[in-house]
């Protein structure tokens, strides 16, 4: 597979208390509306195998719903078998690096070609692809 073509759907689901819900008036005063859910499915292109910041994106397909949100969580679910979410430190792009380096060092491509792997029909990255992965989560 060329890496540079994979895409990643990805489902973001994110709940979200509302400003009634959050306030400190009294009850008379306060309509409880209850959780309120958003979600959205977004498709993201990889530029290249490796490291990539999302962030931007996914704000992007969420932006209009942040302001009706105080407080809440994002889930996101990747629905590519060879593709993983870890947050990272962004100040230095040297650490997106070093975590590609540090995966392949503990994954490598050649196992593909050296018998370690038997599932290696789809290109020397899809194999290594799903073992890092499932060890980013």
């Amino acid at each position: 597979s060329n890496p540079a073509s994979c895409r990643s759907s990805i489902t973001v689901r994110h709940q979200a208390s509302s400003e009634n819900e959050m306030s400190s008036n009294t009850a008379a005063t306060t309509t409880l509306t209850g959780p309120q859910w958003f979600q959205h499915q977004i498709s993201i292109t990889a530029p290249s195998r490796g490291c990539h910041l999302i962030t931007g994106e996914v704000q992007k397909h969420i932006g209009n719903d942040l302001s009706k949100i105080r407080m809440g969580m994002c889930n996101l679910f990747v629905q590519h078998t060879s593709a993983s979410l870890t947050i990272n430190e962004n100040a230095d792009p040297d650490v997106r690096t070093d975590m590609e380096t540090a995966m392949n060092k503990i994954v490598p491509a050649k196992w593909n070609r050296d018998g370690t792997f038997r599932h290696t029909m789809e290109g020397d990255d899809d194999m290594p692809g799903h073992v890092k992965s499932s060890m980013m989560g």
